[in-house]
């Protein structure tokens, strides 16, 4: 899917520069490791309405 997004145009999608530089920054989550953390969330059962962000928390495994 982030290939994908790296393809489209900015008419299409505004931010897909910062997609693009992401990439070549090496700043994008792999697959496998975007849904070790959504599992951890689901783990942590953090309350409803929190704001998270997957880069800043543990990883369970």
């Amino acid at each position: 899917m982030q290939g994908e997004i790296r393809s489209v145009g900015e008419q299409d999608f505004p931010a897909v520069e910062r997609f693009r530089e992401l990439k070549q920054s090496g700043g994008l989550s792999t697959p496998e490791e975007a849904a070790a953390g959504l599992w951890a969330v689901i783990a942590a059962q953090y309350p409803t309405g929190s704001v998270l962000d997957l880069r800043n928390l543990p990883i369970a495994t």
